[in-house]
């Protein structure tokens, strides 16, 4: 995977790359396509679109197909449209400035294995059933191991639709909300579907999220590709884990 690099121009100025791509060519197999961004040019819609206009222009041999079917949905970057209470830019900018500048570096793990297990719609269904009526709503349930240590499920999510006003979609940059001593983090989204990106060679066939080979615990969520409503999980775990989560999984979804 491409890494950003990290440069100081005359002035003394730092500048970090926004985003880097490397395509493999796999001789009669097909064609990878590796990118990585800095979150600070936009979190995961933008960057899908970003994708998918890149793909339709590639596709195309140019952008008057984009612009007739999807003029409305070109990157929007008026800032005013995020309304913040007065003093609070100066706030988060001087935040922000103390944050060390450094890429994002990918370390390859040598002690894990990786899989991917796909839901498809009526299985997401089963699961939904057989969790509420194992614990009814209003029905409040505590698990007795780790005592009162603070555990934190982290999922990133769309804020564009909730603020008051709302945001239009295709606003392009950053509009993410949470919802650390212990985490379990989620990279993508239910509704990330990048498996009809088309540079016009064909739609994608796999989709791997380099970001969850990390020391902390993640997964990451997209749309499954060759189901219908359904969804793609994917995960990074050391061998023992992953076939005791496999066994788990595969009983779970003849159970639920």
């Amino acid at each position: 995977m491409p890494q950003l690099q990290l440069t100081t121009d005359e002035s003394g100025d730092k500048l970090l790359q926004l985003l880097a791509v490397q395509v493999t060519l796999f001789p009669g197999r097909g064609v990878c396509i590796g990118l990585t961004n800095h979150h600070s040019a936009g979190d995961a819609n933008s960057i899908v679109g970003f994708l998918r206009s890149w793909a339709s222009i590639s596709k195309h041999g140019g952008d008057e197909e984009l612009l007739m079917t999807q003029g409305e949905s070109l990157p929007l970057f008026d800032r005013s449209l995020i309304k913040v209470r007065p003093g609070l830019d100066s706030i988060y900018w001087n935040y922000a400035k103390e944050i060390p500048l450094q890429p994002p570096s990918f370390p390859l793990p040598t002690n894990r294995v990786r899989a991917t297990y796909v839901l498809n719609e009526s299985a997401i269904k089963k699961l939904k059933d057989a969790v509420l009526s194992r614990n009814p709503a209003g029905e409040e349930e505590r698990a007795d191991d780790d005592g009162d240590e603070l555990q934190t499920f982290l999922f990133a999510v769309d804020s564009r639709a909730r603020l008051d006003p709302p945001v239009p979609g295709n606003y392009f940059g950053n509009c993410l909300s949470y919802g650390m001593s212990r985490f379990f983090a989620v990279s993508g989204s239910a509704r990330v579907d990048l498996y009809s990106t088309d540079f016009g060679w064909g739609k994608v066939r796999k989709l791997e999220t380099l970001s969850i080979d990390g020391e902390k615990y993640a997964m990451s969520l997209c749309k499954a590709g060759a189901s219908e409503g359904g969804l793609e999980v994917g995960l990074s775990l050391p061998k023992v884990k992953m076939d005791a989560f496999a066994a788990a999984f595969a009983d779970g979804i003849k159970g639920s």
